[in-house]
């Protein structure tokens, strides 16, 4: 293992690291997003959508080219980073919503 492939491989796991964070901070606006419209409160609650799948995919990407004994994550841990981001979740309601106004003949808000 040459300094490269050692390079490669902390970049892959640090990028990871912060698709996971990006991922969990996405559910937990979206938790505090629901508590607050239950209670009635109209304040916005934002997230960063799409933002952890494509740092996921790069560190996937870097991860993938390094030869198979410099590999430190499994590749089921950046499937389950990925698959973790509710907003994926809420744009599939979104492109749902708009193709049901689409369907009828109405224009998209």
């Amino acid at each position: 293992m040459n300094a490269l492939h050692i390079a490669m491989s902390i970049g892959s796991v640090l990028l990871a690291g912060f698709a996971a964070l990006i991922a969990a901070m996405n559910i937990g606006c979206v938790i505090l997003w629901w508590r607050h419209r239950s209670a009635g409160v109209t304040q916005n609650v934002s997230t960063l959508p799409l933002l952890p799948s494509i740092i996921i995919w790069v560190a996937a990407v870097l991860h993938s080219s390094l030869p198979v004994d410099a590999r430190i994550l499994p590749a089921w841990v950046f499937w389950t980073i990925a698959a973790s981001d509710l907003t994926l979740v809420v744009l599939g309601g979104v492109f749902r919503l708009l193709r049901r106004t689409q369907e009828r003949g109405d224009s998209p808000p």
